[in-house]
C-alpha cells in the first residue's frame, strides 16, 4: 500500500517539476524578448522586477521539485521501493493482497520472497510480522518486527506488532498493556 502512494507521490513530483521547467522557459523567452527584440523600447523598472520575480520564483519551484523528487526516491528506496519492476515490491504486493483475504501462510511465503530479494525491505518484514501475528505464531513475529525496526524505527505498526506479540508470549491480555505517556 506504501508504494501506491509513493508512486502517486512521484507522479505529482514530477509534474510539478515539468510545470516549473515550462514556466521558467515561458518566462525566459518573455525577457529575451523584451531585451532583445525590442532594444529600442526602455522596459518600465515595474515589469521588469516582475519578470525577474517571476524567474527567480520558476528557479526555486523547479528546485523544491528536483529536492523533493530525489528525496522521495532516497526515501522510497530505505522502504524497499524502487522503480515499478521491482520484484520485492510486486511479492510485497501479493503477499498484502493475500493478508487481506485471510491467507495468511500463502502471504508469509510471499513476504519471505520480497525479504530474499530485497534484505532492506523494512515493510516487508513488518507484513510478515502481522501475518505471523494472525498465525499466532508470536516469537516468530517478535523476530520480524524486530528486524523491521531495525531497518526503520519509524515503523509504528512494527513497534505496536511487536508489543502486541510480546505481551501474547508474556500472557498479557492486549486490554492490560498501558502505552507509555509521551514525554514532553
Amino acid at each position: 500500500m506504501a508504494s501506491i502512494f509513493y508512486d502517486e507521490i512521484k507522479n505529482t513530483r514530477f509534474l510539478l517539476t515539468l510545470l516549473s521547467v515550462l514556466l521558467l522557459a515561458l518566462f525566459g523567452a518573455a525577457i529575451e524578448l523584451l531585451i532583445f527584440w525590442v532594444p529600442q523600447e526602455k522596459i518600465p523598472d515595474g515589469l521588469m522586477g516582475l519578470l525577474t520575480t517571476l524567474v527567480g520564483a520558476s528557479i526555486a519551484i523547479v528546485s523544491v521539485a528536483f529536492n523533493s523528487y530525489f528525496k522521495g526516491r532516497e526515501q522510497g528506496d530505505a522502504l524497499g521501493l524502487g522503480a515499478p519492476g521491482n520484484e520485492a515490491e510486486k511479492h510485497n504486493k501479493e503477499g498484502f493482497e493475500l493478508y487481506l483475504k485471510g491467507k495468511y501462510d500463502e502471504a508469509i511465503g510471499a513476504f519471505d520472497k520480497a525479504i530474499e530479494l530485497n534484505g532492506n525491505f523494512a515493510i516487508a518484514y513488518n507484513n510478515k510480522g502481522q501475518a505471523l501475528l494472525k498465525k499466532e505464531k508470536f516469537n516468530e513475529a517478535v523476530d520480524a518486527f524486530r528486524a523491521a525496526l531495525d531497518l526503520d524505527p519509524s515503523i509504528i505498526l512494527a513497534q505496536a506488532g511487536r508489543d502486541e506479540a510480546q505481551s501474547k508470549i508474556k500472557g498479557i491480555k492486549p486490554e492490560a498493556v498501558t502505552l507509555p505517556k509521551p514525554t514532553e
